[in-house]
């Protein structure tokens, strides 16, 4: 594993750990019960529609700068936990939190569509469900349609699915876990790259790509290539009938929204991979060290939150591994700030840019520059 390897160090000193375990307990089901905010937010109206935004974006961006980079507890053993003991509680959280997702979507839109909520209200339900979506709800599906329980990987498309993105899983697991690092892979932001620029490529080179890699993978199994066998056909038509029930239930008004929110949510969703691999460049293909050629983020509470989202090295080595099993490593590619927080400034290219273009000439001069 090259120079990589399995952290065993400790940043800063550890609670105990009732302590620690009490508050990973808190952490994990207040994101259980992120979507049952959104859903209420949405039904009492007021500043409350804004709970999801200020939930994703605010205090999770305070916790990383009160806790700093490397959070509480930073790196972590690996015997601290044994996979075989959490797997089923790592699944039952993503099954759990997939239900309040897929419920929570419908709710709102009802919301919306009686009528009762002002322009800012409507707003507010807006973002709050496209951070919601986008961040959490992307990164649990993501989880989930890397397992390979077939209940967990149709959950996955359906968490991705109610914003119009099941699609996102062929093109995802074919495509950017084999070339993570090389120039054509669409999972991969090149340096210089803008968050807006790199969305372009993630969106419309992910579905192209996505299709033709079930289109091949049909054709060898004898199969016709445009088939509803095809996931990416199969989520197309999906996104197709659910905006025609949008439209149903609230005319071109409800689907205009709907529409605009899942372009949103779209965005957050990618812009995890953007954070993750800004800039990292591996010379050629195959599997050795794809650990190199991802940013870490090591602040433990906001991992929590996130299904460990932020030990993405571990999660490329080992990809259908139960989140509660993933580990941080020992790398020279740890990312600034926090992933709240790096998201909040990749929206404003001049700062992400010279911070990460600062970073990658400091920790390997030359060897990133080609984009």
């Amino acid at each position: 594993m090259n120079d990589l390897s399995i952290s065993g160090a400790h940043l800063e000193s550890r609670p105990s750990r009732a302590l620690e375990t009490g508050l990973a307990v808190v952490v994990r089901a207040s994101a259980l019960l992120l979507p049952l905010a959104v859903a209420l937010g949405a039904l009492r109206g007021g500043v409350a529609t804004y709970v999801g935004v200020f939930v994703v974006f605010g205090l999770l961006s305070v916790v990383e700068l009160v806790l700093g980079a490397t959070g509480i507890s930073a790196r972590s053993r690996p015997g601290d936990v044994d996979p075989k003991v959490v797997s089923w509680a790592a699944r039952a959280q993503l099954r759990v939190y997939a239900v309040g997702h897929m419920l929570v979507v419908p709710f709102a839109l009802f919301e919306v569509s009686t009528g009762k909520l002002a322009t800012w209200e409507i707003v507010g339900v807006g973002l709050s469900l496209a951070s919601m979506g986008g961040t959490v709800g992307g990164l649990g599906g993501h989880e989930l349609f890397h397992q390979r329980n077939p209940i967990d990987r149709l959950l996955g498309v359906l968490v991705y699915g109610m914003f119009g993105y099941g699609h996102f899983a062929a093109g995802h697991i074919g495509g950017h876990h084999v070339n993570v690092g090389l120039r054509h892979d669409w999972g991969t932001a090149r340096r210089g790259e803008t968050i807006y620029g790199f969305l372009y490529r993630a969106v419309v080179h992910g579905f192209v790509g996505g299709f033709r890699l079930e289109h091949a993978r049909l054709r060898r199994a004898g199969h016709r290539g445009w088939s509803p066998a095809n996931l990416v056909v199969r989520c197309t038509l999906g996104t197709v009938a659910m905006f025609a029930g949008i439209y149903a239930l609230g005319g071109l008004r409800l689907v205009a929204f709907h529409f605009v929110v899942s372009a949103l949510t779209i965005a957050f969703m990618e812009l995890f991979n953007y954070i993750s691999h800004y800039a990292l460049v591996r010379p050629a293909a195959g599997r050795a060290a794809f650990v190199e050629y991802t940013w870490e983020s090591d602040n433990k509470v906001v991992n929590w939150f996130i299904f460990n989202a932020g030990r993405h090295c571990h999660h490329h080595e080992k990809p259908a591994h139960a989140f509660d099993a993933l580990r941080l490593f020992h790398a020279k590619a740890y990312i600034p700030y926090g992933i709240a927080l790096m998201a909040v400034v990749s929206f404003i290219p001049p700062l992400y840019l010279r911070k990460m273009n600062r970073i990658l000439d400091a920790r390997s001069p030359g060897r990133n520059a080609a984009g």
